[in-house]
């Protein structure tokens, strides 16, 4: 299963593929029972998510986990010529941003991303153009494919994360909000534009086993989310099933409220497992991207900073367990905003398992 995120290269080059519509988008379809999702625009959006419970985290899921079971698609497409885009199933839709818009919640952000019709339409054209011609955000012409065809699947695909090798939409939001591939840890492109505070619409395409997700929403005001940093594992309470023991780590700072050393050197993170002291420090010498690793990267993937990080797999054989807790601490060439002064950021990850609880 294969991931692609945009470049830096590929962002600036396309941008003006990326026209954000003004469109009122479908709304996501939830299965089981409701919970009031917050508003876009009813106040700046702040949540600690260390005062969650395991209850509270379970009853969103309850609210958002996949639970479509029929044919991905409302409209078969055609992936040869004569080419044509089909449509993918509202419910197959439904669970992608919904998954989505879990992972949002984990994260402290708005989980209220809704799907827009149009890129909807826009991201068929361009799983149809990947499964016809190159797997790449930049895929050449099919000889035989209309050419009005193919710049509405291009600007689709340069626009948005893509994969293939997925036979379900969500499991392809799962699969770009762990990026832990050694081909995207560098940057963890896929999870960052998911997780960019400012996104609100987005669309969902599917043809065979190619996926496309516009990425590059940006039509919520920076003004509507006040946050200090979006971290993945999150702190507080962050389920098991959304971290195996070789997902990375990642801190995105608001550059509102952080300023940073972007010399990619003298960062490092100390992660701590409080049931036995085990200590991590890990810093620009580790660089295995099959084992520990840091980087530290600053490319436009949403919010243009993130602190990324794992210990060795190695060290985690059964990865991370339900009840533990784990203390992380960014440091070096961290300071507050508009200042020279050094501040770290540290916060208290505690896993869980979205299971129902053990009756006691």
């Amino acid at each position: 299963m294969l991931l692609r995120s945009h470049s830096p290269r590929v962002l600036v080059r396309i941008a003006s593929y990326a026209t954000v519509l003004a469109l009122a988008g479908t709304l996501a379809l939830f299965a089981g029972p409701a919970v009031v999702l917050e508003t876009a625009h009813a106040a700046t959006w702040t949540v600690d998510t260390t005062i969650r419970t395991e209850a509270d985290v379970r009853a969103v899921w309850a609210a958002l986990e996949p639970a479509y079971t029929g044919t991905p698609y409302a409209v078969v497409p055609s992936v040869s010529a004569p080419y044509s885009p089909g449509d993918a199933a509202a419910g197959f839709r439904g669970d992608a941003v919904n998954t989505v818009n879990f992972a949002r919640y984990l994260a402290g952000l708005p989980y209220d991303v809704t799907l827009n019709a149009t890129r909807n339409a826009d991201a068929q054209y361009g799983a149809v153009l990947l499964k016809a011609s190159t797997f790449s955000h930049t895929p050449p012409k099919p000889a035989d494919m209309d050419q009005a065809f193919y710049d509405r699947g291009y600007a689709s695909t340069s626009s948005s994360n893509i994969g293939y090798g997925y036979g379900t939409s969500h499991a392809f939001q799962r699969g770009c909000v762990d990026d832990s591939d050694s081909g995207n840890i560098d940057r963890v492109g896929h999870r960052r534009w998911l997780l960019n505070p400012r996104m609100l619409y987005t669309g969902i395409g599917y043809a065979e086993s190619f996926h496309t997700t516009y990425a590059f929403d940006t039509s919520r005001p920076s003004a509507d989310v006040a946050y200090d940093y979006v971290a993945w594992p999150s702190a507080g309470y962050f389920p098991i099933e959304f971290a195996s023991r070789y997902t990375p780590w990642s801190i995105t700072l608001n550059p509102a409220r952080y300023d940073w050393d972007a010399t990619r050197t003298g960062h490092a993170v100390t992660l701590r497992r409080v049931s036995d002291g085990r200590t991590w420090v890990i810093d620009e010498a580790d660089t295995n991207t099959g084992g520990e690793y840091f980087n530290a990267n600053f490319n436009g993937y949403g919010v243009a900073n993130c602190f990324i990080f794992r210990p060795n797999p190695a060290d985690l054989p059964s990865g991370y367990a339900a009840g533990e807790q784990y203390d992380v601490t960014l440091s070096g060439g961290i300071y507050a905003e508009g200042t020279r002064n050094p501040v770290t950021v540290s916060f208290r990850t505690t896993f869980m398992t979205l299971a129902a609880p053990t009756p006691t």
